[in-house]
């Protein structure tokens, strides 16, 4: 009985387990729903995300996203530290929120001075009193163009700058509206290009690129603003354009994340974001400009941990973080199971000593009745009285077997059958005897009667 419900425990403990391990497994294998603020919701990176976000529903992929919409990057940084988003699309010179930490470089935009060929401006200095369009209007670009232009002509230098809608700008130009476009974008990419085009289209020539002579100096005052080259060549056309490479200044847009974030999820996401860009690319072309962000330490652009475990080969699996802890548990749990048991079987064995020492008891009496029975073997004078004794001793036999079986001790069932085979040895000499004795009494009567 105590062993049979020790190995009911047993199982039910193993079950118990099994079960506890199939819920951890399945909170593990339930995925992640990360709040990204993007915006404006007309932009070419709130566009990207949604596609992504579409492709990991699509995809049934562990982690998703649900698309928070900002009015600019400005908001949408201020969506991740006040901790209503997750993750956020940036702008570098905008303000990385304190909280944010790299995931990715979305892309990197150049500025982009265009006049045209008859133009008497010939570097940024020349833009002050003069009136500059922005087909991207917008604060940050303002800020972006009034720090350009104060760096090159001084705290005093002023332009008018004024919205313009794109397909507007070449028709602004060739009639004197604006003196000069500031347009912010990837070099070679659509945007850019439907907008030199309309621009050679409106003028009846190739526009012409102002450079930014001291983009390495500016880019140095800090502000995240980098200095980058306008390639030889980046719109293509015959001759090309522009003939040779033009110094500008760019910035950046990141996805980042918040620094509470937990590293795994972060890696998680990361390694979705890479391994989904080809087919990312496939419906937003653009996205094959996301690229891995500067993980050396002292980088300007402080990267978050998860991230760095994903473009350093080091992401950790659920056994890889928890593993230390999985052991142990268990290593516990088998004590705790072995010292249960051994508590068990202390109680149960001082439960059952009374009754152990009572069926000793009884066994003992048993072969001391046993025994007892060669006295009456002695006296027995005939047969039938014999076959009394042999069914006292089947009695004692039956008993005796029943308490051995539960008493399991091999030292009193070796006593019970030395007894019983006394016994069963004298109950047979004494039959024989008997029976001689009746043979020769018979032998005696014959010989009395001749």
């Amino acid at each position: 009985m105590i062993r049979r419900r020790w190995i009911l425990w047993s199982l039910a403990g193993f079950l118990a387990l099994l079960g506890l391990s199939a819920v951890v497994l399945q909170v593990w294998s339930q995925s992640t729903t990360l709040r990204l603020a993007v915006g404006p919701s007309t932009g070419e990176d709130y566009r990207l995300f949604s596609v992504l976000a579409q492709i990991l529903n699509r995809e049934g992929a562990p982690v998703r996203l649900k698309i928070v919409t900002a009015d600019n990057p400005s908001d949408a940084a201020m969506a991740l530290q006040r901790r209503t988003a997750d993750l956020a699309v940036v702008r570098s010179d905008v303000g990385t929120p304190p909280d944010g930490l790299a995931l990715a470089v979305v892309r990197r935009d150049s500025l982009m001075l265009i006049v045209t060929p008859q133009s008497p401006i010939a570097s940024v200095a020349d833009l002050a009193g003069k009136t500059i369009g922005l087909p991207r209007f917008g604060q940050a670009n303002v800020r972006l163009m009034e720090r350009i232009l104060a760096f090159h002509a001084g705290n005093d230098a002023k332009a008018t700058i004024v919205a313009i809608p794109a397909e507007d700008v070449g028709n602004a130009l060739r009639d004197g509206r604006i003196d000069a476009v500031a347009f912010l974008a990837p070099v070679m990419s659509r945007p850019t290009t439907e907008l030199m085009f309309a621009i050679s289209t409106a003028i009846g020539a190739h526009p012409v690129l102002v450079p930014i002579e001291e983009a390495e100096a500016l880019a140095g005052l800090g502000g995240a603003i980098e200095a980058t080259e306008i390639p030889r060549g980046a719109f293509g056309g015959a001759p090309l354009r522009p003939v040779s490479a033009v110094q500008s200044v760019g910035v950046t847009f990141r996805l980042v994340g918040h620094r509470s974030l937990d590293e795994a999820i972060v890696s998680t996401f990361t390694q979705l974001l890479f391994t989904l860009r080809p087919a990312l690319t496939a419906e937003v072309p653009f996205a094959s400009r996301i690229e891995a962000p500067d993980i050396n330490r002292g980088s300007a652009m402080p990267v978050h941990p998860g991230a760095t475990a994903y473009f350093e080969g080091d992401i950790k699996t659920f056994f890889d973080r928890y593993g230390d802890w999985f052991y142990i548990v268990v290593m516990i749990a088998g004590l705790s199971g072995s010292l249960i048991a051994g508590i068990a079987g202390v109680a149960a064995g001082r439960s059952s000593r009374p009754a152990m020492r009572e069926r000793d008891l009884e066994l003992d009496q048993s072969i001391d009745a046993a025994l007892a029975l060669l006295l009456s073997i002695r006296r027995a004078d005939s047969e039938d009285v014999l076959e009394e004794i042999e069914a006292e001793l089947d009695r004692h036999v039956i008993r005796a077997v029943g308490l051995v079986g539960k008493i399991g001790g091999e030292g009193r069932a070796g006593a019970f059958q030395l007894a019983f085979e006394q016994v069963r040895a004298r109950i047979t000499e004494r039959r024989a005897l008997l029976q001689a004795r009746a043979a020769a009494q018979g032998l005696r009567g014959a010989g009395h009667t001749t």
